[in-house]
C-alpha cells in the first residue's frame, strides 16, 4: 500500500459499521492520511446497512479509541443504535460508484491521456452491447 501511496494512488477503504470496521479505517486513515478516501462511511450509509446484531458493551466501548473525527462521530451514531452495519448492504450503491467513476472520470482521463475519443476506444474494442452506447448507433 505504501508504494501505491508514494506513486499517487488514491486508496479507498468500505468496511463494516462496527468498532472493528471502524478502527481499522482509523488506523488506514492516520497512517495515510490525504491519500486514504473512507468510502460509504457516512451516517446515512450507516442507517442503511443497520442489521438486527446488537453490540456488547464491551464491543462499543472500543469506539472510545478512534482518533478521526469523521469516524468518532460515526462511532456515536453506532453507540447511540448500539446496532451493527454491515458493507453488503451497501453493495448496490458501491457498485454504482464504481461504474459512475470508471465510466465518467477515470475512463474519461486515461482515454485523454492516451490522445483517443471515447468513439474511437470503442470502435476498436466495443466490448460487446451496452458498453458504448451511442456510438456508431449502439444504445
Amino acid at each position: 500500500l505504501e508504494l501505491l501511496v508514494k506513486s499517487g494512488a488514491i486508496l479507498y477503504y468500505s468496511g463494516d459499521f462496527d468498532p472493528e470496521g471502524l478502527l481499522i479505517a482509523d488506523r488506514l486513515q492516520a497512517r495515510f492520511g490525504g491519500a486514504l478516501h473512507l468510502w460509504r462511511y457516512s451516517t446515512e450509509d450507516y442507517i442503511k446497512t443497520i442489521s438486527d446484531r446488537e453490540l456488547s458493551a464491551g464491543r462499543l466501548k472500543q469506539l472510545e479509541r478512534l482518533g478521526n473525527e469523521t469516524l468518532r462521530q460515526l462511532g456515536r451514531e453506532i453507540l447511540k443504535r448500539r446496532y451493527a452495519g454491515y458493507q453488503e448492504s451497501l453493495i448496490d450503491d458501491l457498485w454504482r460508484d464504481i461504474d459512475y467513476h470508471w465510466t465518467n472520470a477515470e475512463t474519461q482521463w486515461r482515454w485523454l491521456l492516451l490522445g483517443t475519443t471515447r468513439a474511437d476506444r470503442c470502435r476498436s474494442n466495443p466490448g460487446g452491447p451496452g458498453l458504448c452506447p451511442g456510438v456508431d448507433g449502439e444504445d
